[in-house]
């Protein structure tokens, strides 16, 4: 019989990327005891903190920062273009591996702080900004839509504005991949979303044509989470589930490709990549001979 136990490689493989993303082991807290949760917190982790890689900078006809703080957004061209981390710039709670950002979990819209300088207390951040700029990150680029005071007392509905929807809707459709269709029905205000959203009622986004989209950043599961994250997460855990029960079902196969006869003791593991958007891989690995193999 072959030794597997593919989940408990997954634990050890998340364990490990959050360590290098940054979080302490005891983040997750008894998530770390089972997979699916657990799961869920990287795949959280790895949307929040977009990927180190180069990126273009795409701006909205018309996107402008107060001249205070040009200098502070040019730091984060730089930090794009070049593809260094863009962690300094996010909010300082992408930190609290549980917390949530519900405007990306329900629009896929990302915000920027404009600081220049380091911050004073948050080592690995720049100083916060009353403007902040918003944005969808891809693979590729960063479109940056609209910068804007994020002040709760002057703005109160920043957070579940549609403008910033249409801003993407009328410059990059192709960006939003969540269905639309015309509509010609009420149209949800700035304070009716953030009604719906504290209550993790997904709602329809009505743009300046009519259009009306699914929540783009696929919207919210009644326990709070992102329901990309789930499917993701439903997506790996059935991959997983489905190796190693091959492994079983074709440890004859398996054994004459390794060269490892009937009696000998045979250990396989799972090694991931896990990347966010562009999805994961597993391979069954044997550690003793330095073999993967892809079923």
């Amino acid at each position: 019989m072959i030794k597997t136990d593919f989940r408990a490689d997954l634990v050890a493989h998340i364990g490990a990327r959050l360590q290098h993303l940054g979080y302490h082991p005891d983040a997750a807290g008894d998530a770390r005891q089972r997979p699916a949760p657990y799961l869920m917190l990287l795949l959280r982790a790895l949307r929040r903190m977009p990927a180190a890689r180069p990126r273009r900078n795409v701006r909205a006809p018309g996107f402008t920062v107060p001249a205070a703080h040009e200098a502070g957004f040019q730091a984060l061209l730089r930090a794009v273009e070049s593809g260094q981390t863009l962690r300094p710039w996010l909010s300082t709670l992408v930190g609290k591996l549980m917390k949530r950002d519900a405007l990306l979990d329900d629009w896929g819209i990302h915000h920027f702080h404009l600081g220049a300088a380091a911050h004073r207390t948050r080592k690995g951040f720049v100083e916060r900004t009353d403007e902040v700029a918003f944005a969808m990150v891809r693979p590729d680029a960063v479109y940056f839509l609209v910068a804007t005071s994020h002040n709760s007392d002057t703005a109160p509905f920043v957070w579940t504005q549609t403008a910033l929807v249409d801003v993407v809707h009328c410059n990059w459709p192709a960006l939003i991949e969540t269905p639309g269709m015309p509509s010609h029905g009420h149209v949800l205000t700035a304070e009716d979303h953030a009604r719906f959203r504290e209550h993790r009622v997904n709602a329809g986004v009505t743009v300046s044509d009519g259009t009306v989209y699914y929540p783009p950043g696929g919207g919210m599961m009644s326990n709070g989470d992102g329901a990309t994250d789930y499917m993701y997460q439903m997506q790996l855990l059935r991959r997983l589930d489905y190796l190693e029960a091959a492994v079983h079902q074709r440890e004859a196969e398996i054994r004459a490709m390794l060269r490892v006869g009937s009696n000998a003791e045979l250990a396989l593991e799972a090694r991931f990549e896990i990347g966010f958007p562009e999805g994961f891989t597993v391979d069954v690995h044997d550690p003793l001979r330095n073999i993967s193999i892809r079923l």
